[in-house]
C-alpha cells in the first residue's frame, strides 16, 4: 500500500495504517538512533518515543510535505532532547557507543573504526553524514529536518566525508 495513503488514512484515525506505518518506518528510525547514539537500549527508547511523538502530531501533517523528512525531523527533535535531559559528558577518548567484543575480522576492525571516525567530527557534520550516506535521505530531506538551507546540508556532507577520509587514513 502507497505510504501517502497509509498516511493520510492513519491521520483520519485509522489504527491498521497507523500499525502499518509505523511497521514500514521502524527499522529506518531504530538504526538512525542506533547510528547516532550507539546504544542499542537506548534507540529502542527513542524509536518508541519518536512514534509516540508521531501519534500525537499526526493530525497536523499536511499530506503535501514530505513524510519521510516530517518522520525523521520528529525523530531528530526526540533525540535533541534526550541529549540535553542527559547531558553526558564524554571523555575525550570515550565513544558514545557499545563495543560489544573485540572485532574478529577486517569487516568488524573497519565497522568499529568508522564508528571513532563518525564520532570525532564535529556533530553536525556527522547528522548530515548519518542521514545522507547510512539513512538514505536526500539533501533536500536533510535540509528540512534539521531546518537549514539545502546548500548547507550538501556542504556539510562533503566537509564531514573529506574529514572522515582524513581521520580514516589517519587512524590506519
Amino acid at each position: 500500500m502507497n505510504e501517502r495513503f497509509l498516511v493520510l488514512k492513519a491521520k483520519n484515525g485509522n489504527q491498521e495504517a497507523l500499525e502499518e506505518l509505523i511497521k514500514l518506518n521502524y527499522q529506518s528510525i531504530y538504526k538512525y538512533f542506533v547510528r547516532t547514539c550507539g546504544n542499542s537500549a537506548t534507540a529502542l527508547d527513542l524509536t518508541q518515543d519518536t512514534f509516540i511523538k508521531l501519534v500525537q502530531a499526526l493530525p497536523n501533517y499536511q499530506p503535501y510535505k514530505d513524510f519521510c523528512a516530517y518522520l525523521y525531523t520528529i525523530a531528530y527533535h526526540v533525540g535533541i532532547d534526550y541529549l540535553k535531559k542527559k547531558k553526558e559528558i564524554l571523555l575525550e577518548n570515550e565513544y558514545p557507543f557499545e563495543m560489544q567484543a573485540a572485532p574478529t575480522h577486517e569487516k568488524d576492525e573497519n565497522y568499529y573504526r568508522m564508528r571513532k571516525v563518525l564520532y570525532k567530527i564535529p556533530e553536525k557534520q556527522r547528522e548530515c553524514l548519518i542521514l545522507y550516506y547510512y539513512q538514505g535521505l536526500n539533501y533536500r530531506q536533510i535540509s528540512t529536518i534539521l531546518s537549514i538551507p539545502i546548500s548547507t546540508a550538501k556542504t556539510r556532507v562533503r566537509i564531514g566525508l573529506q574529514r572522515c577520509r582524513d581521520l580514516w587514513e589517519e587512524t590506519k
